[in-house]
C-alpha cells in the first residue's frame, strides 16, 4: 500500500501548494443512455439581470452522428463542441455564460488526448494566469498553471485555495485575494490545520471553514465562521473515515447572502436522526423528524423550505412523509400565505394525483405563477391553466392554457400559450403556437404587455423610418388592414396623417414615397416570432423576430433574420423601440461575417461573403445615406450613392452623393456637410469624374480639409488634370471676412512656386490662432525663405512669429 501511494503520478513532495483557481461548472454525469438518445435537456445556471441573481433555465443538448456536442436554446444552436476523444467522459456545461463565453484551447496528442499547456479564454481575450497542464497520458498535472475557475460577468474574482483574504486589484480589475491556508503531505494529500473557503465566497460573503485534515480526510472538530463569527460546526470521527458524528449545525445546501439558512440537529453513524430544526436569521422557521434506527428517512410531520427560499421569496412546503416519500396533502406557503399544493398517493411512491396548484420552477416575488390542473399516476393530464398574480395583488389571474395528452404520457399537445422562460413583472411576454408529441411546430406568435395593460399586444416599435427594408418598399411590407391598428404617424413638420385617409396599405405606400422618407417617424406593428421545423426537432426555421433575453419594459431589444435548421444565416439586425441599433451578416454555417454597430452602422445582405443588393447607412437612429452592389456578388457599387465620410462622427457629419459604374464613380459628386444640431445637408464642395475612366477627378474641384469639423472648416478650391491637382488652387477658410486664407500652383500634383499653407492648427482651439506659412516649393520641397506669420480676423498679417531658410 505504502508503494503504491508513492508511485502517484505527478505528486509534489512537501511543498506548501498557493494557486489560484477558476472552476468551469460542468457535468461530467452524462451516461450512455442520454448520449445514444443524442438529444436531452439539461438545466444551466444564468444569470438573470432584472432580479440580479442566477436562475436555471434548460437547453437542449444535441449529439450528432459527426460526433459534436451542439448547444441548443429556444431553437438556437449556441455553441458547438467537436469530441475528438469518444471514450472520455463527456464534460457538459452548466452554467450559460461560461457555455457562451469560456473556450479551453490547446494541444492534442496522437490518440486525441489533450496534452502540453492549454490557456482560457474569455470572449475572445485570453484570462491571465489560468490554464491548465496535461501530460501525455492526458492527465491533469498538480504543478501546471492555475487549474479551472468560477468566473462570470458578475463574480470577477479569482481565488485560491489557501485561504486568507485581501482586497485589491488584478489588471485594473477589483478582486478578492486570498492567501494562507494549509499543507500537503508528501503524498499530496492535505494534513494538519486548514482554512476553506466556502464556494460561493467573496467580498460581502465571507465563509470560512477551519479545521483538521488526516491523510486528506477531515478528523475532529470543525468551525463554521460568517464574517468573522461562528456560525456552525461539528465532529468528524478521529479514524479518518470522514463522518460526521454527534450534534451539527450545519449551512444550507443553497446557504447564500440571500439564503443564511442552517440547519441543527444530531448524526449517528454517519446518518441525521431525531429532531432536525431548520433556522433562517437565528429563528426557527422549519425542521421535522429523522428515523431514529439510523436509515436516515424523513417520517412524520415536516415544513420543509424551498431552495430557492430567501428574505424576498419566504416559499416553505408543509406536508407529511412516511418512510422518506410524502404522502397525503402538502401545503404550499409564501410569504406565510397558502398559495398552492395536492395530493401525493397513499402507497408512498410520491405520486402526484387528483387536482393541484403547482408552483412554477421560477417562481420567486417578481414572477408569481402557479399551474393549475389534474395529476394522473404522476403524470399530468388535460387542460392546464397558467396563473399569474403582481407582488402587491392578492388574487391570481389565468394569462396563459393548454393541453396534455389524455394517454398520460405528460406531452403536451395542440395550441398552447407559453409563458416566456423568464416571465416576470418586468418581462411579461408570452409565446402562442402549436405542439405536436411535446415539441413546438410551426408558427409560434411572440406577444408582450406592459405590466399595468391588461391585454397581451404585439409589439409597436417606433421608428424614424423603415426598418424592414428600403423605403421604397414600405407599402410591400404591409398588410390590407393594417393602419386600422395604429394610432397615427407623424412627420418632422408635425403634420398628422389620420387613419382613413388611406383604405389600403398601396396608397399609404404610394403617398410616402413622394415625402422625404428619411424624416419620417412611423409607429409600426411588429409581431414577434417565426417558425420551427414540422420534423419535431424543435429547432428555428425562416424568418424570426426574437425578442431579448432580457427584454422588458426598459429594455425592449428584438432581432430580425433568418434560421436555417437553427443557425442564423444572412442579415440579422437588432432593435430597440426606435431604431437598428446593430447589424449583423452570418454565413451559410451559421458563423458571424460582418458586424456593425454603434452610432453609425451599415445594414445590407452578403452573398458568397460579398456585399449585393442594397445597403443603408443609419446614424443615431436615421438612415442617412446608401446604395446598391451588384446582384452578381462582385462586390461592385452600382448606381446612386449616398456615402458617409470615412471619418463620420457627431462633429465631422460628412457625406458624398454621386454616381457609380462598375464599381467605379463617375460624373458629378456633391460633399454635402450639416452642423451637429441641423437635419438638414448642404452642399459645400464637389466635382466630376471622368466617365469611363474610373475614379479619376477632372475639372474645377472644391475639396475640404481633412481635419474638416464644426470649428475647423476648411475648402480649397481648384482644378484637376487626369486625376491630379494642376495650375492655381485656392484655400479658404469659413471664418475669414475678406479674400482667401491661402493658395498656391501645383502641376501634376506636386506644389510649385510661391504658396501660403496654412498651420494645421489653424482657428482651432480655445484661443483660435490664425497662423500661416509663406515661401516658396520647387518639385515639392520648400526652398528659400519660409517665413510663420499671425492673421487676425480679417484676415490681415500682423506679426511676424519666425522664420526659416530651407
Amino acid at each position: 500500500m505504502q508503494q503504491g501511494r508513492q508511485n502517484k503520478e505527478d505528486v509534489q513532495p512537501n511543498k506548501k501548494q498557493e494557486f489560484l483557481y477558476f472552476r468551469s461548472e460542468i457535468n461530467q454525469n452524462i451516461n450512455d443512455q442520454q448520449m445514444n438518445q443524442g438529444n436531452f435537456e439539461q438545466n444551466v445556471k444564468a444569470w438573470n439581470n432584472l432580479r440580479q441573481r442566477l436562475i436555471y433555465t434548460k437547453i437542449q443538448i444535441k449529439y450528432t452522428q459527426d460526433q459534436e456536442i451542439q448547444y441548443i436554446r429556444d431553437g438556437s444552436i449556441i455553441r458547438s463542441e467537436k469530441i475528438y476523444d469518444p471514450s472520455q467522459k463527456i464534460e457538459i456545461f452548466t452554467n450559460l455564460e461560461q457555455l457562451q463565453n469560456l473556450q479551453w484551447t490547446g494541444q492534442y496528442g496522437k490518440e486525441k488526448q489533450k496534452v502540453g499547456v492549454w490557456n482560457a479564454y474569455w470572449k475572445g481575450n485570453q484570462i491571465k494566469d489560468i490554464g491548465g497542464e496535461y501530460s501525455e497520458k492526458g492527465k491533469k498535472m498538480v504543478n501546471g498553471k492555475n487549474q479551472i475557475l468560477i468566473f462570470g460577468q458578475k463574480h470577477k474574482f479569482m481565488k485560491l485555495e489557501n485561504m486568507k483574504m485581501d482586497q485589491g486589484k488584478v489588471d485594473g480589475n477589483q478582486c478578492i485575494i486570498v492567501k494562507g491556508g494549509g499543507e500537503y503531505n508528501q503524498f499530496g494529500e492535505r494534513h494538519g490545520q486548514w482554512i476553506e473557503l466556502w464556494e460561493e465566497f467573496w467580498d460581502r460573503f465571507q465563509v470560512m471553514f477551519q479545521g483538521a485534515y488526516k491523510n486528506g480526510k477531515k478528523v475532529s472538530k470543525w468551525e463554521i465562521e460568517y464574517q468573522g463569527s461562528l456560525i456552525g460546526g461539528g465532529s468528524y470521527d478521529e479514524e479518518g473515515q470522514e463522518i460526521k458524528i454527534g450534534k451539527w449545525t450545519e449551512l444550507d445546501e443553497e446557504f447564500s447572502y440571500e439564503k443564511k439558512v442552517v440547519h441543527i440537529g444530531f448524526y449517528k453513524n454517519e446518518k441525521k436522526v431525531g429532531r432536525w430544526e431548520i433556522m433562517y436569521e437565528r429563528s426557527q422557521i422549519g425542521g421535522g423528524l429523522y428515523d431514529e434506527g439510523g436509515s436516515g428517512a424523513k417520517n412524520g410531520k415536516w415544513i420543509e423550505l424551498d431552495e430557492k427560499f430567501n428574505w424576498n421569496n419566504q416559499l416553505s412546503y408543509q406536508g407529511e412523509y412516511k418512510y422518506d416519500k410524502k404522502v397525503g396533502r402538502w401545503e404550499i406557503q409564501f410569504q406565510g400565505c397558502q398559495i398552492a399544493g395536492g395530493l401525493y398517493d397513499e402507497k408512498g411512491c410520491e405520486v402526484k394525483i387528483g387536482q393541484w396548484l403547482d408552483l412554477d420552477q421560477g417562481f420567486d416575488n417578481q414572477k408569481q405563477v402557479i399551474h393549475k390542473g389534474l395529476y394522473e399516476n404522476g403524470k399530468k393530464v388535460g387542460r392546464w391553466d397558467t396563473k399569474y398574480r403582481e407582488y402587491n395583488d392578492n388574487e391570481f389571474k389565468i394569462i396563459s392554457w393548454g393541453c396534455y395528452d389524455k394517454e398520460g404520457y405528460g406531452i403536451k399537445i395542440g395550441q398552447w400559450v407559453d409563458l416566456d422562460e423568464k416571465f416576470c413583472y418586468e418581462k411579461q411576454v408570452i409565446h402562442n403556437g402549436l405542439y405536436k408529441n411535446g415539441k413546438k411546430v410551426g408558427r409560434w406568435e411572440i406577444q408582450y404587455r406592459q405590466y399595468n395593460q391588461q391585454d397581451f399586444k404585439t409589439i409597436q416599435l417606433k421608428s424614424s423610418n423603415n426598418d424592414w427594408d428600403s423605403d421604397v418598399k414600405l407599402a410591400k411590407t404591409m398588410k390590407i388592414g393594417w393602419l386600422k391598428e395604429m394610432e397615427e404617424i407623424f412627420l418632422y413638420s408635425n403634420q398628422k396623417i389620420p387613419n382613413n385617409q388611406y383604405n389600403d396599405s398601396q396608397n399609404m405606400g404610394n403617398t410616402l414615397e413622394k415625402r422625404n422618407l428619411s424624416n419620417v417617424k412611423e409607429y409600426k406593428i411588429i409581431s414577434g416570432g417565426g417558425s420551427y421545423d414540422e420534423k419535431g426537432n424543435e429547432v428555428k426555421i425562416g424568418k424570426w423576430i426574437d425578442f431579448d433575453v432580457e427584454f422588458n419594459f426598459f429594455k425592449q431589444l428584438i432581432y430580425i433574420g433568418e434560421y436555417d435548421n437553427g443557425k442564423k444565416i444572412g442579415l440579422w439586425k437588432t432593435m430597440d423601440k426606435q431604431s437598428i441599433i446593430v447589424s449583423q451578416n452570418y454565413d451559410a454555417n451559421g458563423q458571424l461575417i460582418y458586424e456593425s454597430k454603434g452610432d453609425c452602422i451599415s445594414v445590407g445582405e452578403f452573398k458568397n461573403g460579398k456585399k449585393i443588393g442594397r445597403w443603408d447607412f443609419e446614424f443615431k437612429r436615421f438612415k442617412i445615406g446608401g446604395g446598391s452592389y451588384d446582384e452578381e456578388g462582385n462586390g461592385f457599387k452600382i448606381g446612386k450613392w449616398i456615402e458617409l465620410d470615412v471619418d463620420f462622427q457627431y462633429s465631422k457629419q460628412l457625406i458624398y452623393n454621386g454616381v457609380y459604374n462598375d464599381g467605379k464613380k463617375f460624373g458629378r459628386w456633391d460633399t454635402q456637410y450639416r452642423q451637429y444640431n441641423s437635419c438638414d445637408f448642404k452642399i459645400i464642395g464637389g466635382g466630376s469624374y471622368g466617365e469611363g475612366a474610373g475614379d479619376i477627378k477632372i475639372g474645377m474641384w472644391i475639396e475640404l480639409d481633412d481635419g474638416l469639423e464644426n470649428y475647423k472648416k476648411i475648402v480649397y478650391y481648384g482644378e484637376y488634370l487626369n486625376g491630379k491637382k494642376n495650375g492655381i488652387w485656392q484655400i479658404k477658410y469659413e471664418g475669414t471676412q475678406i479674400g482667401n486664407s491661402g493658395g498656391g500652383s501645383y502641376y501634376e500634383g506636386i506644389k510649385i512656386r510661391k504658396w501660403i499653407d496654412l498651420d494645421d492648427n489653424y482657428g482651432v482651439g480655445f484661443r483660435q490662432q490664425y497662423l500661416i506659412h509663406q515661401g516658396e516649393y520647387k518639385n515639392g520641397k520648400k526652398i528659400g525663405l519660409w517665413v510663420e506669420m499671425k492673421r487676425n480676423k480679417k484676415n490681415e498679417c500682423d506679426k511676424i512669429m519666425k522664420q526659416k531658410v530651407y
